[in-house]
């Protein structure tokens, strides 16, 4: 393979300012308009999310999957008094997803109604006391979570948990947990054994220090006058786990309130919100109607969406065999408009002297959230044959935060080590950081068919990419 050069640096331009400074004389100033193609159900870090367990045989297209793993799993207590750590059941959660090609997100609990207790012995031998709670028609175990050896115990598990794994490709997002039935960090009907203010506090000091990379997402949105449990300003996104029953409405206690209240309507911009349809909605979701049998009735799912601004949501119903086509296919457009969509509608490519060329191009987001991570785009120069032939690192073209409906433009100038072929063509494409992982594709027609992890800009001499012949299954939303 040649050596890679660069001729000088990348640069992003802000949508307002003019690119100078090019190290030849342009000769082509044509931007070529790029198809949009609805993007694929199966891009890395968005869409729905089954259980791991629905994971392996479901042919819904899917790059996340969700575990919860309790407490007990991961933590105990050596012969000296110490703590030590068993991640093999965290080992288990993200290998088996990312032999599927998928990323994990899971959830540490320390209380699940109707599973068995899940607090490590000896915490209980250590004092912590451990009371059976009725939760519905199932038992709940509740540890007291204002007791100082619980919370120690926890606060040590989060350190160890991100000094392991706080940056691990495998893991898309890490929900808190820890805290409450489910890890939702609430005790619902039994409020009083709800983790105090400076408890809560306490535990998301313990995983902001522990975690500067992996996006972190708890359960509800809390401002300023919620005291040291506020997380407002916290690098931490939140999950909806009551998708379209509590969503939207004017209740203290809707999710959409919530953030109105905690005054982070707009957290979805640099954080990720993700969740889970409300369980009961299951059997009619994606019916015009949606009614359980408490008589509730679901708001509309994609309009719940538009609103709220998730990436990800567990889904169950789509992962079920037997869903009717027609309930598929608004899955599919929801699926589609969820979390980021990301399309390159122009560029400008221009051949210089010395086996130069630049170019200009301008990424749009359609989606509804941006994309969180720092992927870094690759640029690549193919043959007439499709052929990757020299590839160069774009660190500056980031397409990390850019929210919906904004669009950026990116700018370099590029040194080929040999002259550039006749035919060749120009492709970008962001490699999945996890092994074996589903690249991000791009919303443009023009992705490499034989090599769809590539998205060709155009050619070297300036000519436009193909495109479609027919605009009818090229409609953005849908």
């Amino acid at each position: 393979q040649m050596n890679n050069k660069l001729s000088f640096s990348f640069s992003t331009i802000s949508r307002h300012l003019w690119f100078v400074g090019l190290s030849f004389i342009l000769v082509n100033l044509h931007s070529a308009e790029l198809s949009y193609l609805a993007p694929p159900l199966d891009n890395p870090l968005k869409g729905f999310v089954p259980y791991a367990f629905k994971s392996a045989d479901n042919e819904f297209p899917h790059s996340l999957e969700f575990d919860y793993i309790p407490l007990r799993a991961v933590l105990d207590k050596d012969s000296n008094g110490g703590y030590v750590f068993d991640w093999s059941t965290v080992e288990t959660v993200l290998e088996n997803a990312k032999e599927r090609g998928h990323q994990g997100i899971f959830r540490i609990y320390s209380e699940y109604p109707g599973r068995e207790i899940s607090i490590p012995q000896f915490l209980i031998e250590d004092g912590v006391t451990v009371t059976e709670l009725p939760y519905g028609e199932q038992t709940a175990w509740t540890p007291d979570y204002n007791n100082s050896n619980f919370i120690n115990a926890l606060k040590a598990t989060i350190t160890a948990l991100g000094n392991n794994y706080d940056g691990d490709p495998r893991i898309g997002f890490l929900e808190l947990g820890l805290l409450g039935v489910w890890g939702e960090w609430h005790n619902f009907g039994n409020s009083t054994f709800t983790a105090s203010s400076e408890v809560r506090g306490q535990i998301l000091d313990a995983y902001e220090l522990a975690f500067s990379t992996t996006k972190l997402l708890t359960r509800y949105p809390r401002g300023i006058d919620d005291g040291a449990s506020s997380n407002v300003n916290r690098r931490i996104g939140y999950h909806d786990d009551s998708f379209t029953f509590s969503t939207l409405g004017s209740e203290p206690w809707k999710f959409m309130q919530l953030t109105r209240t905690a005054n982070a309507v707009d957290k979805w911009k640099t954080e990720a919100i993700g969740g889970e349809l409300f369980p009961s909605f299951e059997p009619c979701v994606f019916e015009e109607v949606c009614i359980n049998n408490d008589g509730n009735e679901a708001t509309n799912f994609i309009e719940t969406l538009k609103i709220a601004h998730p990436t990800y949501m567990r889904v169950g119903a789509v992962f079920n065999s037997g869903i009717a086509e027609n309930r598929l296919q608004i899955a599919h457009s929801a699926v589609r408009q969820m979390g980021y969509d990301l399309h390159f509608e122009e560029a400008t490519i221009t051949p210089g002297p010395d086996n130069n060329f630049s170019i200009t191009t301008k990424l749009v987001n359609y989606g509804i959230a941006p994309f969180y991570q720092t992927w870094p785009i690759t640029v690549g120069l193919l043959d007439s044959n499709g052929t990757i032939i020299q590839e160069w690192s774009a660190p500056n073209w980031d397409i990390k935060g850019l929210v919906a409906g904004d669009e950026r433009v990116f700018s370099g100038n590029f040194t080929a080590s040999a002259p550039l072929p006749a035919g060749s063509q120009v492709a970008l494409r962001v490699p999945n950081p996890m092994a074996g992982g589903k690249p991000l594709r791009f919303s443009n027609f023009n992705q490499q068919p034989d090599n769809p992890a590539w998205m060709i800009l155009g050619g070297t001499d300036g000519s436009p990419p193909p495109s479609p012949t027919s605009k009818a299954l090229f409609i953005r939303g849908g």
